[in-house]
């Protein structure tokens, strides 16, 4: 059985694209639901606090996102959401963690650096997936120290990171603002790239690497 445990960033710098992420999610949730299996779907918010929204339930039985049930506000607790998710799921053995956030951390209270969240990562087996959803820099910078991109780091064979340039020239060539095109990155990718990779991975055991020109087939 797989766990999908997504973390999403609910802090007050995603307030304007507020529907956007709600649109993609929900997407990325009905595209999961075409294939029938035992599959969980657990939700993790995080703004100035870590909180599960939704837990273990099972995937085909998971309802689409409101507005009410997304209201984003306030800090960026990213280390302490990460780590509940860690503890969470224990040992089990197949989990997908996708971390979805417009920032750096700002905000957490029990993990307070990179270093530790990182080491508690890296005691995952291979078969734990993380796909890390961010924009341009940041997200080469705070994946890297995470260990997210750097396989040798964590001793993985396929951690993922997403920057999509691709969405992001296109939201550019629109006349966007900054904060639009990265709408367009984020949501895009979870909705397409990413959910691909992962309902490869639910059929197959292997996943793709989501960046593009960089594939590589890991179990």
């Amino acid at each position: 059985m797989t766990n999908i445990v997504m973390l999403l960033d609910e802090s007050g710098s995603m307030a304007s694209i507020r529907n956007d992420m709600i649109g993609s999610i929900n997407l990325f949730i009905q595209d999961q639901q075409k294939i029938d299996d035992a599959t969980t779907f657990t939700l993790i918010k995080f703004n100035t606090q870590s909180k599960t929204f939704i837990n273990k339930v099972p995937l085909k039985s998971v309802k689409p996102l409101t507005q009410t049930d997304y209201t984003p506000q306030g800090g960026t607790a990213l280390f302490d959401a990460i780590n509940d998710a860690l503890i969470l799921f224990g040992d089990e053995q197949s989990v997908i963690v996708v971390i979805i956030t417009d920032g750096e951390e700002n905000s957490s209270v029990r993990i307070k650096d990179f270093k530790t969240v990182k080491d508690k990562m890296a005691t995952k087996p291979e078969s734990w997936k993380f796909i890390y959803l961010n924009k341009g820099e940041e997200a080469m910078q705070q994946g890297n120290v995470l260990g997210i991109n750097n396989n040798n780091i964590t001793g993985k064979e396929a951690f993922n990171q997403k920057v999509a340039q691709d969405y992001i020239h296109i939201g550019k060539s629109a006349g966007c603002s900054s904060q639009g095109y990265n709408t367009v990155a984020i949501g895009a990718a979870l909705s397409n790239e990413c959910s691909a990779a992962i309902s490869q991975c639910r059929t197959t055991g292997f996943m793709d690497y989501i960046t593009p020109n960089k594939k590589n087939n890991t179990k």
